[in-house]
């Protein structure tokens, strides 16, 4: 298993909270991107993890060195709402 950290999107450097358009990727729900113990970005959409339970973690496999990553339980949901909350907003 690995260990992953939340970075910020380098495209994104920088700028303030505001009304975003959809993404360009996958189904156009926002994103947060991690990066790996390896260095691998990834990148989990919104409509990726909401059907999930808050009282449930996800697992994800890196896409770089194929090691299990570990999300704890709510931390999805409370991530977009804090963007919601700092003004990241679709």
């Amino acid at each position: 298993m690995s260990d992953w950290k939340l970075i910020p999107n380098p495209e994104w450097k920088d700028q303030s909270p505001r009304p975003l358009g959809p993404a360009t990727c996958h189904d156009g729900s926002p994103f947060i991107t991690v990066e790996c113990t390896c260095g691998e970005h990834m990148h989990m959409h919104e409509t990726q993890t909401a059907a999930v339970p808050d009282n449930l973690g996800v697992a994800s496999r890196c896409h770089g060195c194929g090691e299990i990553l570990q999300f704890q339980p709510g931390f999805f949901t409370g991530s977009f709402a804090e963007f919601r909350r700092q003004g990241w907003t679709i």
